[in-house]
């Protein structure tokens, strides 16, 4: 008889943009897997595509399940959430369930304690960590500390966060992977034409491009860059991959600095390894990130790299690689920038594509299969 998976994350797009290897993965190692998560709110992509989502676990044979998870901490529907959970997983006897994000990770686990099923936790970055605010700690940190007596693994994708599981986390097991993985087959390896790919974009293309690929919300800090353009020469460029979650703020900030000529906001875009390609610097203010996929994308591309100075990021980014900043800072954004227009763009697009094999999707799956293998022995 296979053995059946429970994946669970609060959002479905959660399972689309980071989960879609590890559910190949278990079918290959001959599990039955299915996912529970939010199909209806909280979403980071449309409707019209949460439906081909849902239509293509379908055909690959993977049963979901709709959990009305909140990312409200204080909120009804995680407490329906979680006796939706048991009651799934008293029906469906999984062997061990893998949950991501807080909300529905501490929810999982709960679940896993009340069933006595093994339960596996990835932290894609923990809501703590130094220099985070005060709240953080004091809503997260506690939260997080007693889900880790009801974890069997701890999964962490950056140092810091290892190191704090190892040393104040209470899970019987503490892991680490290299990110989520990254396809060196796609990135890097792609052939454009510069000049016709910028002239699609409506890019000029002598310019030189500062890119950055996320959503656009409070924690990215896109507005740090724009405001430091107009002390940049004109023919330096920033365009922007990703959704509008702030009403138009950034658009806003570049009208009323007289930017429009300079700054793209190119929204959700699915030719993202192109405009990598087409671009000369990878930037990227955020003040809080777990392991940057987008960042990880851009080292591969071989893209020089100016990324604020957090956790995360100083796993990846040296002064060989690119350039630290910090993230507050209009003044040292703007350094950053200079040292890295300044020096040898080959010399960087060297290091970083050669460090960044260290982070393929290949090692990742390796070592996940380690620790799948693992937890059902156990």
């Amino acid at each position: 008889m296979r053995k059946k998976v429970l994946i669970v994350t609060t959002t479905a797009s959660m399972i689309q943009n980071f989960c879609i290897p590890l559910i190949s993965l278990l079918n290959d190692m001959d599990y039955d897997v299915e996912v529970a998560c939010n199909f209806l709110s909280g979403n980071n992509i449309s409707n019209e595509k949460i439906e081909q989502f849902k239509q293509e676990l379908t055909s690959e044979g993977v049963k979901y399940y709709h959990v009305s998870f909140s990312r409200k901490i204080v909120d009804r529907a995680n407490v329906e959430s979680y006796q939706y959970l048991v009651n799934l997983v008293k029906e469906e006897g999984y062997d061990f369930i893998h949950c991501h994000t807080p909300i529905a990770g501490f929810i999982s686990r709960l679940a896993g304690h009340k069933t006595k099923t093994k339960v596996m936790y990835t932290a894609h970055g923990f809501h703590f960590f130094a220099g985070a605010p005060l709240k953080n700690w004091l809503l997260y940190y506690p939260a997080e500390w007693i889900a880790s007596f009801m974890t069997h693994t701890l999964i962490t994708i950056n140092n810091e966060d290892y190191h704090r599981a190892q040393k104040h986390m209470h899970a019987k097991e503490v892991k680490y992977i290299p990110g989520v993985g990254i396809d060196l087959n796609k990135f890097g390896k792609v052939q454009i034409d510069k000049k016709s790919k910028r002239e699609e974009l409506n890019i000029p293309s002598g310019c030189t491009l500062l890119l950055s690929v996320g959503e656009m919300n409070k924690n990215k800090n896109h507005q740090r860059i724009i405001n430091i353009m107009k002390d940049l020469p004109s023919d330096i460029h920033y365009a922007i991959v990703g959704i509008d979650h702030l009403d138009g703020y950034n658009q806003k900030l570049v009208e009323s600095l007289g930017l429009g000529d300079r700054v793209h906001f190119l929204g959700y875009r699915q030719d993202v390894s192109e405009i990598y390609a087409a671009s000369d610097v990878f930037v990227f203010p955020s003040y809080r990130e777990g392991l940057s996929v987008s960042l990880m994308e851009a080292m591969a591309t071989g893209l020089p790299c100016v990324v604020s100075n957090i956790r995360g990021n100083c796993d990846l980014i040296n002064d060989t690689r690119g350039s630290l900043f910090d993230p507050s800072s209009d003044s040292s954004c703007l350094q950053a920038i200079q040292t890295v227009l300044s020096n040898d763009r080959v010399a960087y697009q060297k290091a970083n594509q050669e460090f960044i094999q260290n982070f393929s999707s290949k090692k990742v799956q390796n070592l996940m299969r380690e620790y799948y293998l693992e937890i059902s022995s156990k």
